[in-house]
């Protein structure tokens, strides 16, 4: 099963619908963790890194196989594995309720949108995919 991955803006909360079959994300939140820093090259200056990454597909995540989940990410291509956490993680969303007269005055809410069990760590470094045509 691949997966398109994409950054979307800190405040909207997107799902993906993926399979029945597939028991590594059917219908769970699972953390992707990689390691060292996606850099994004924008030609407009005035743009911020994170403005233009909004929207922006990373990459495809395969989970077709559970031991061996790969993310690639143009001509890369990494391997990883799904590690379980000690004890579940919450995912919450805040909410700020209602602006009273002061700023400091201001309720928040958090809700749990979600409870993480798992994670996919992409530790090693990635191999290059070389495309015949």
């Amino acid at each position: 099963m691949r997966l398109p991955i994409s950054v979307t803006p800190s405040k909207a909360v997107q799902s993906v619908t993926t399979d029945s079959t597939c028991t590594v994300v059917n219908g769970e939140t699972i953390i992707v963790e990689l390691q060292g820093k996606l850099e994004i090259s924008s030609h407009d200056e005035d743009i911020d890194e994170n403005s233009a990454r909004a929207g922006l597909e990373i990459g495809k995540l395969d989970v077709s196989d559970p031991r061996k989940p790969l993310l690639t990410i143009g001509n890369h291509q990494l391997e990883g594995k799904i590690v379980e956490f000690p004890s579940p993680l919450a995912l919450l969303r805040k909410i700020e309720l209602g602006a009273l007269p002061s700023p400091s005055d201001t309720q928040t809410q958090l809700d749990i949108i979600a409870l993480v069990n798992r994670k996919i760590v992409f530790s090693k470094r990635p191999h290059p995919i070389v495309k015949m045509e």
